[in-house]
């Protein structure tokens, strides 16, 4: 993994100088400490490159330049077809210098223009300029593993892997987005392609932004997974085809020229993976992290996982002081993040970092099969409207609200609707399943804050759920997560990964797996209860089934109980309360109601506390303005 930087000129407006350049892309030395490279074509371009060498570290060196000198790309990420891709080429008359995937898809791009895309199977941000037809592309992979932000003025367009390098090459407005900051408080992250600043963008996931003459003139969609119809296979038959995937995802995902290993979590997708690994490799090295708060720890099941495969495994526990770490990587994210598992997700990569250069994690099995609670609960939520039980259900939920009232005095304050289920119950459609996403609903954000389209968020949702017009409702929001939620955990992935100058692989976004899934019945994901069904059998012979029959925790931090009991002593309500944002921004009546609730124990409003934490830091890092 790499960090990139470039500046299209419009109308021959005058570049930035080199050394001026050179600055602003050191601020990316921690997603590429191996080296660095800079591309000029004066009048037109600049590219920057900082590398981290996974693959021919003597040889693949970028900016890469064909040797005709017409077309020069950067990337980040890895192509892990790269060697197959390579032969195809040689065998029409390439010829080729490195080892390096990056020459691969440089030379694909001269071969096949941008249908180039379709080839590639792997991770990637890839910027690339035609000098003849003086046009940039800028690419970004199918889930947006691998970050694109960009900024277009009358100068021209700059672009990079991170918004501070932005702002170090060009003078841009730090005026907030307040359309994105709806979206912020809905899915505690901001999907593509806004971002909090209203000057930058993001190039979308599976989309390619063409660049002519320093002007974009359009993004192309270049992939777009079919859930319909389903393939007519029976299960045992679609698990070894899917067994055989896996393995040649994981395969794929071991090629590398320095030290690797994976995540282990003792959860279903990184347990699966590593004993895939072990298949292939002679040993795996593994990593683990825990808590002291043990309603978060699950490294006895990650042990009993490393030690039935033989893995040379390290773990560690991090405690209620690591809740600083969020300042330092605020400075890293460019933009609110409230996902707080990328305080563990940092930890859990810095630990691998000391032992390999890559790691390989579990990303992806429960987006393409069906692994989170939530999507059980809609779909229950769906069988109670569509049988006519939704009065009776009501009524049940009120009575044991009611007793619950009655038998513990924390619970005094418990009122029909409770739970994101209850919401979800009262609405149909998208509107049910944004009921399970959102952090603030559409009117606590009404409350919270004036400014912005409040109704944004579902539209937003909804161009995807609605998107198949299928009667699928599983397919709905596997497909809504695809293109939404991911952008959240990759950006947890690249953020936390980078910041160590450690590379991030995951196996189960192989689009050829989600490809798969999506073609797959339903129930050949969620069944009887059980989710990802499929996933879980296809290696039945390496992981008794059995042994992930337990409550799904996720990779979780404990911040309810690292935000303090008193709001006196909490340094989290104090950074929210002495903000500028509060009483400008943010309705003070409102947050203060917030804490209020929270510290008196009324309310569990953590989750929004937090979110409200991570914007005033990031808020101060960057000075917004609002």
């Amino acid at each position: 993994m790499c960090g990139i930087l470039g500046n299209v000129s419009r109308n021959g407006h005058d570049l930035h100088s080199k050394e001026t350049f050179r600055k602003a892309l050191g601020l990316l030395e921690h997603r590429g400490p191996d080296d660095e490279g800079i591309f000029v074509d004066e009048g037109r371009i600049i590219l920057g490159h900082r590398r981290l060498s996974i693959i021919d570290i003597e040889g693949g060196a970028q900016p890469m330049t064909s040797e005709d000198g017409r077309y020069t790309i950067v990337l980040n990420g890895e192509i892990y077809n790269f060697q197959r891709l390579r032969r195809e080429l040689e065998a029409k008359g390439y010829v080729f210098r490195t080892r390096s995937d990056t020459e691969v898809a440089l030379y694909l791009y001269a071969e096949y223009g941008d249908g180039f895309l379709e080839k590639l199977l792997g991770m990637f941000a890839i910027a690339l300029y035609d000098k003849d037809r003086n046009r940039v592309i800028l690419v970004r992979d199918r889930v947006g593993k691998k970050p694109m932000y960009y900024h277009e003025s009358e100068d021209g367009v700059v672009f990079g892997s991170e918004i501070n390098a932005l702002f170090s090459v060009k003078e841009i407005s730090r005026d907030l987005d307040h359309d994105a900051l709806q979206l912020y408080f809905t899915f505690q992250y901001i999907p593509a392609p806004y971002s909090a600043f209203a000057a930058i963008r993001k190039v979308k996931p599976g989309h390619f932004m063409l660049i002519q003459d320093g002007r974009i003139k359009r993004e192309v969609q270049y992939w777009n997974p079919c859930f319909q119809p389903k393939r007519e296979v029976d299960f045992e038959t679609a698990a070894e085809q899917l067994k055989e995937l896996f393995l040649d995802a994981v395969r794929l995902r071991t090629i590398s020229d320095v030290p690797l290993g994976a995540f282990l979590s003792g959860g279903v997708d990184s347990s699966l993976i590593v004993a895939a690994l072990a298949e292939s490799l002679p040993e795996v090295k593994t990593f683990s992290i825990g808590f002291e708060d043990k309603r978060f720890n699950e490294l006895p099941y990650a042990q009993k996982i490393a030690e039935q495969f033989g893995t040379d495994h390290t773990e560690a526990v991090i405690d209620a002081s690591e809740i600083s770490l969020i300042d330092k990587l605020v400075l890293k994210m460019g933009e609110p993040f409230g996902d707080q598992s990328i305080i563990p997700t940092y930890y859990v990569c810095r630990l691998a970092r000391e032992k390999v250069t890559v790691a390989l994690a579990g990303d992806g099995g429960d987006e393409n099969f069906g692994g989170y609670k939530r999507y059980r609960s809609v779909l229950i939520s769906e069988k109670i409207c569509r049988n006519g039980m939704l009065p009776f259900w009501i009524m049940l939920r009120r009575l044991s609200l009611f007793f619950e009232r009655l038998l513990n005095k924390k619970r005094r304050h418990c009122y029909f609707p409770n739970t994101k289920m209850d919401e979800a119950l009262r609405v149909g459609g998208s509107d049910r399943y944004i009921k399970m996403l959102e952090y603030f609903s559409e009117e606590q954000r009404r409350k919270l804050l004036a400014a912005g389209d409040h109704g944004l968020p579902a539209a937003y949702l909804g161009q995807f759920y609605d998107r198949e017009s299928s009667n699928d409702v599983l397919d709905n929001m596997i497909y809504s997560d695809l293109f939404i939620y991911l952008g959240g955990l990759m950006v947890k992935a690249d953020v936390a990964s980078m910041a160590v100058s450690l590379e991030y692989r995951s196996p189960l976004l192989d689009h050829r797996i989600i490809e798969f899934a999506a073609s797959m019945p339903s129930e050949y994901k969620i069944a009887g209860g059980h989710s990802k069904k499929i996933l879980k059998y296809c290696m039945r012979r390496a992981i008794d089934p059995g042994f992930f029959e337990r409550e799904k925790k996720g990779f979780s931090a404990p911040i309810r109980k690292w935000m303090g009991s008193s709001r006196a002593d909490s340094k989290i309500a104090q950074e929210i309360e002495k903000h500028d944002s509060v009483g400008k921004l943010f309705d003070k009546a409102t947050v203060n109601r917030l804490l209020a609730e929270h510290f008196a124990g009324r309310c569990d409003n953590w989750p929004k506390i937090w979110l409200l934490y991570v914007f005033v830091l990031w808020a101060k890092a960057f000075r917004v303005t609002f």
